[in-house]
């Protein structure tokens, strides 16, 4: 067995999950925005242990993801381009800002074998989530039970760009999990992702 490292950074998306709270954009009451139990920006880092072969690796990870959601935004105004679009920032006098944030501890199997080709399957038990709500009228914090889920992705890049330093890949996900409220069922979070990750081969 050898060591490495890996990192993932993506977005899962809140297709299919439930939705936690919802609300519009100042000045424009049609442009409904919400923030949903499986949506958020993610980021991890970990170590990972190779096989001799270097077909197999169990990728360990911890990270942060968060969703934010506002009344007000800097949508396409940014220096980011494209990146606003898919990212609003909240404007500074914004009267509304939700924030759903997690602290996920990611465990995943992968498999290597093929060129440009990256296979994984594992679990995500995810620390202290919770939903903070700030408003003229409300100021409060919902917390949710730690959660225990599972991941299958899969990701795919150039195999040239696969080294002995390395592999970068474009990798798609769907995570499997539920929150809780004090052992009672609150939210379903099932939902898709993308990322871009790299893994030391």
């Amino acid at each position: 067995m050898d060591t490495g490292f890996n990192f993932r950074w993506g977005y899962d998306f809140g297709y299919g999950s439930k939705k936690l709270v919802e609300a519009s954009q100042l000045g424009y009451p049609s442009d409904r925005r919400s923030i949903t139990a499986s949506e958020g920006e993610f980021f991890a880092i970990g170590l990972s242990l190779i096989s001799d072969s270097r077909e197999f690796a169990l990728d360990t990870g911890i990270g942060v993801k968060s969703a934010t959601l506002c009344d007000s935004y800097y949508v396409g105004e940014g220096d980011n381009g494209w990146m606003d679009l898919l990212w609003p920032t909240c404007a500074q006098d914004t009267t509304l800002n939700v924030e759903f944030s997690r602290v996920p501890l990611d465990l995943i199997a992968t498999y290597n074998g093929v060129p440009g080709l990256r296979l994984g399957a594992g679990v995500t038990y995810q620390l202290a989530p919770e939903l903070s709500i700030s408003a003229p009228l409300v100021n409060d914090k919902i917390l949710f039970d730690n959660a225990l889920g599972y991941i299958a992705e899969i990701g795919v890049g150039n195999p040239a760009n696969r080294s002995d330093d390395g592999f970068v890949y474009l990798g798609l996900r769907y995570t499997w999990l539920t929150y809780r409220i004090k052992g009672v069922e609150a939210a379903r979070a099932n939902g898709i992702g993308l990322f871009i990750g790299f893994a030391t081969r």
